[in-house]
């Protein structure tokens, strides 16, 4: 049995968790996984999907230690080591080259942007030349580490029955949460962290309060800039346009909550919660930085990061929400490369 290394920073509920749940979730017990974090914290996924996977964790802060650890878990023979962890995989890499020099190196970038000075540029270079196996969830995010090196790309799957649009879950978030149904519900489901641009949709709410239009803003997710952002919206006394939910395994209900879905990240990977938003049916508005490998149907929309238009935008797209009812039919055209098989078969070819 191949035995598979996953080196991720922690098992909460992000687009690599996610893709590593549907995975485990659907492998025929050919292979025997297990994981090495870098973040001390218990993530959501660690209490429930990978509560019977071997875990172990490691800490960068002192890279002598941080060797000396990793050294020791690659003694579990894996023969394959899969990283998740874009330009700083490097590190995990070399270690396994040099203490484990059989097990099969595979990285595994998530992200379309990388921040180029000196040292950027020495980690790509160590990540090219380290890597056997170079694998990308858009042509955008390959093009971004492996540049013109051979990589292949694994679009991340989408389960269309979870996220299907559901009317009676749709009415029930609505009375839990006290939001008439005539309201305009905005959501963003992302990690509070510079990439995800919060600080635009403040920039939104501002734009939008200039309207005669009912709206509330959904904001789903934990990170480390969350504090300082509920501050700033107290201090300029929006926090009435706000709602603040934290993550949650049954994250898909809440999509049919929705009546505008919005990603201004500064940077995606691909961008998979736009992907799941279009499978419930939601109009979708994401910055030009997210792939365009997301925009999937007529009711996806890529602007640039201006408020005003984003603002227009969304007054143009609350018209369309006495129409609800046909939600549920956009899902069809979704396009068939982000299938759950297409995803499993790829994935496990990674392991051949």
């Amino acid at each position: 049995m191949k035995k598979v290394l996953q080196v991720v920073n922690d098992l909460d509920g992000g687009g690599v968790e996610k893709i590593l749940s549907t995975f485990t979730d659907s492998n025929p017990q050919l292979l025997d996984i297990e994981f090495l974090k870098h973040n001390s914290r218990i993530g959501i996924l660690e209490k429930s999907n990978f509560k019977n996977f071997n875990i172990f964790y490691a800490s960068k802060k002192n890279i002598f230690k941080y060797i000396i650890t990793v050294k020791k878990i690659l003694k579990n023979k894996y023969t394959h080591i899969h990283v998740h962890q874009n330009e700083q995989s490097w590190h995990v890499l070399l270690i396994s080259l040099i203490f484990s020099p059989s097990t099969k190196r595979i990285l595994h970038n998530h992200t379309n942007k990388l921040e180029i000075n000196y040292f950027k540029q020495i980690s790509i270079f160590f990540c090219r030349i380290l890597s056997q196996k170079k694998i990308a969830c858009s042509y955008a995010a390959g093009e971004t580490l492996f540049a013109k090196s051979n990589f292949s790309v694994i679009y991340n799957s989408i389960d269309f029955d979870e996220f299907e649009f559901n009317i009676s879950k749709r009415k029930y978030l609505r009375v839990k949460y006290e939001i008439q149904d005539k309201d305009i519900c905005i959501g963003n489901i992302a990690r509070f962290e510079l990439q995800k641009n919060h600080e635009f949709i403040i920039e939104l709410v501002e734009s939008l309060k200039k309207y005669t239009l009912n709206f509330k803003v959904i904001l789903i997710g934990d990170g480390s800039l969350k504090k300082s952002f509920l501050k700033k919206v107290e201090k300029m006394k929006i926090e009435n346009f706000f709602l603040f939910i934290s993550p949650t395994q049954e994250i898909s209900q809440y999509y049919s909550f929705f009546d505008v879905f919005i990603l201004p990240s500064f940077y995606e990977g691909l961008g998979v919660v736009c992907l799941e938003a279009q499978v419930n049916g939601l109009s979708c508005l994401t910055s030009k930085f997210v792939p365009s490998e997301v925009i999937c149907n007529e009711n996806a929309y890529q602007l640039k990061l201006d408020s005003r238009l984003w603002a227009e935008k969304i007054i143009e797209l609350d018209k369309l929400k006495s129409n609800i009812v046909q939600r549920s039919l956009f899902s069809n055209t979704i396009l068939k490369k982000f299938s759950h098989q297409k995803f499993i078969d790829g994935f496990n070819s990674i392991y051949e």
